[in-house]
């Protein structure tokens, strides 16, 4: 497949994405309500998170677009494209500068890289919910990073915006502090440029040390109770439940436990079996799986402590960046076996293929129950609203849900984002009488 192949697939993928997360169609959810006027407030280091630069970037949405709520997804629609686009050129350049495959075989890889990303399906949180948006900024920030490494020749202008960048990707969202650790590795492997991408290394680390110090004076913790809780009191058992369900989340669509269970061990014997055949050829490109997988597991680390649900695509925003390195691993591995052995396509396309299905199912679902959250959230406080204004009698509301197909639409924020939606609402009139909460139901498994 050439270029006037890929270009059109990809640009569809980008159209029904587009589609799928039409900003017109989502609203606000759940702390949204409480962080974006704390924003607007001015105060920019909000429990205990050190992220200035999304705080700057909710700011420049509410001069642009004030409380309009299409305006934020527009701008998360516009950081996913730029993401989209930076893959490519960063996967190409891995291909060609650092494994020296040819420019035709790396273009498929980095399309096919690409097209996996616009497909997969634990982004939705990230492109559906305003908060959840800052993976996606920082991944901006960290493919200028992982692009700058991999470039033929890196110079004291590659130190100076290594520096910079990895400081605004901390600054922006801290889960790829470890990742500097892969790429010394990379660097005392490179015998030609051992050097600079060492001291380019030892640059990031300097911006990791210097976020850790300003974490510590702000917050006055390293690691908080909320992002390393399990941390703090060695919670052996939950940080390796939290282990499996996110990496297993990784490539798995949310289902009940057991059809999970059922795909989880599906899906393991397949790869087992991919691996047991191919373990040969797998070898000789061990540099290249050792990245893609360290990159990952130096991504979950930080986030080990809080977990992700394996029954809705709620938290599926702390897999926005693995899921980079997860589109780049199958793509070469698919792409280093399609160039080379015609037989493997007979087998490794069907698996593909599926896979595709698979998670362009999800996507599908996961849109739509996103979609249906931000309606139920827009719609109760439109009620809402309308009962305050046509009477000044109390506004009961007799079942207000907390989550909405297990997403979080009012667990924190009920009343802060009527106040802050509507300021002549008096919120002191209005009574709930049952907080419902999908989560807590024993009906729904």
């Amino acid at each position: 497949m050439g270029k006037k192949t890929w270009i059109p697939i990809v640009l569809l993928l980008g159209a029904i994405n587009l589609l799928l997360f039409w900003p017109g169609s989502l609203f606000f959810l759940n702390d949204d309500f409480i962080h974006i006027p704390l924003t607007t407030e001015g105060k920019f280091f909000q429990t205990n998170s050190i992220r200035p630069l999304h705080e700057l970037l909710v700011k420049l949405d509410l001069l642009l677009y004030g409380k309009q709520a299409y305006g934020f997804h527009i701008t998360a629609l516009l950081l996913h494209g730029i993401v989209c686009f930076q893959l490519y050129n960063l996967c190409f350049a891995i291909q060609t500068n650092w494994l020296k495959a040819d420019r035709a075989k790396a273009t498929n890889t980095a399309f096919l890289a690409t097209a996996l990303f616009l497909i997969y399906p634990q982004h939705t949180e990230s492109l559906a919910w305003v908060l959840g948006r800052t993976p996606v900024l920082s991944a901006v920030f960290l493919m200028f990073v992982l692009r700058f490494f991999f470039d033929q020749k890196i110079t004291v202008r590659h130190y100076f915006l290594g520096f910079v960048f990895f400081s605004a990707t901390l600054f922006t969202y801290e889960q790829s502090i470890l990742l500097p650790a892969i790429l010394f590795w990379l660097a005392c492997m490179d015998k030609g440029q051992r050097k600079q991408k060492m001291t380019y290394t030892f640059c990031l680390s300097l911006a990791a040390v210097i976020y850790i110090i300003a974490r510590k004076i702000i917050t006055a913790d390293i690691v908080g109770s909320y992002e390393g809780g399990n941390f703090i009191t060695r919670n052996w058992p939950h940080l390796i439940a939290n282990t499996g369900r996110l990496i297993t989340r990784l490539w798995l669509n949310p289902s009940t436990v057991g059809c999970y269970k059922i795909a989880t061990a599906v899906s393991i014997c397949v790869l087992g079996f991919l691996f047991f055949t191919n373990r040969k050829k797998i070898a000789t490109n061990r540099n290249t799986l050792l990245f893609i997988l360290g990159s990952i597991i130096l991504l979950i680390i930080p986030i080990i402590s809080l977990g992700i649900t394996i029954r809705s695509y709620e938290s599926g925003r702390y897999l926005y960046m693995p899921s980079i390195f997860l589109a780049m691993g199958i793509a070469m591995f698919c792409g280093s076996f399609f160039s080379l052995q015609k037989q493997s396509i007979k087998f490794l396309l069907p698996l593909l293929l599926i896979l595709v299905c698979y998670w362009g199912w999800g996507k599908y679902q996961s849109a739509s129950h996103y979609r249906n959250a931000s309606q139920y959230v827009l719609q109760t406080q439109n009620e809402v609203f309308k009962q305050s204004a046509q009477s000044a009698e109390p506004v009961i509301i007799d079942t207000l849900k907390l989550t909405v197909h297990r997403i979080p639409v009012f667990r924190m924020g009920f009343n802060r984002g009527l106040k802050w939606i509507n300021p002549a609402i008096d919120t002191n009139r209005i009574t709930v009488k049952y907080y419902y909460d999908e989560f807590t139901d024993p009906t729904l498994k």
